[in-house]
């Protein structure tokens, strides 16, 4: 009984570790500018709390597809160049039309009280589409875990499991933080502050598009 007890305790506190580890390795995935993190920002300030949450909500949809491929293997995307391309493709596209669609709300008179976009479903369905429109968040995602999971990496499955849903968790976390900073910084927000914010966002929107698209074609050409 007393080597069942310090057993079980040694298991609580190896899945709580691989936790915390995962908590960690996700904030560290989130963290680097992408996309994802200029539309939270963007809508953060212009909508409030909830239109930057529901983007990063969404785009922990994607991140779950992203981390099942990981972990499942990373060929299944990665060493097939045509589905790249087609992803490439869609991400360059949707990258490009963001920075269209930033631009133009930049020309118009911004409402520091209305959110843009009025659509809650709409902004969800971005982040989920910006994290889905870049497959190479498969080699961050594998740079994480094998990074704060190394010592987690044979270990039984549900300590990876456990390990994986911190991940999660901490871009949950990440969501919840930056969305709570970005709507408490509106109060200090002007309407040229908005403007400048949206120009800034279609510049990023269509650098990261025009790279994208760059990336794509050297993979179509092989």
């Amino acid at each position: 009984m007393l080597l069942a007890g310090r057993y079980s305790r040694y298991i609580r506190r190896l899945m709580l570790a691989a936790f915390l580890a995962g908590v960690l390795g996700g904030l560290v995935y989130c963290l680097p500018v992408s996309a994802v993190n200029v539309e939270i920002i963007r809508r953060g300030l212009t909508g409030g709390f909830l239109p930057a949450l529901l983007v990063s909500l969404g785009a922990i949809v994607g991140d779950v597809v992203w981390l099942s491929v990981a972990v499942g293997g990373a060929e299944l995307i990665m060493t097939r160049p045509l589905w790249r391309v087609a992803i490439g493709i869609v991400g360059a596209a949707l990258l490009l039309w963001l920075a269209w669609s930033a631009y133009r709300h930049s020309r118009g008179e911004p409402e520091l009280t209305a959110a843009a976009p009025t659509s809650h479903a709409r902004a969800f369905a971005i982040g989920v589409l910006l994290c889905l429109a870049s497959p190479f968040a498969i080699v961050v995602l594998l740079a994480v875990i094998g990074s704060v999971g190394a010592g987690y990496r044979y270990s039984d499955p549900a300590t990876r499991h456990t390990l994986y849903a911190g991940i999660l968790g901490g871009a949950v976390l990440y969501g919840f933080v930056v969305s709570g900073l970005c709507a408490w910084g509106r109060r200090f927000v002007t309407r040229r502050t908005l403007q400048l914010v949206d120009v800034g966002a279609a510049v990023v929107f269509a650098a990261l598009g025009c790279y994208l698209a760059w990336q794509t074609a050297g993979i179509a050409r092989g």
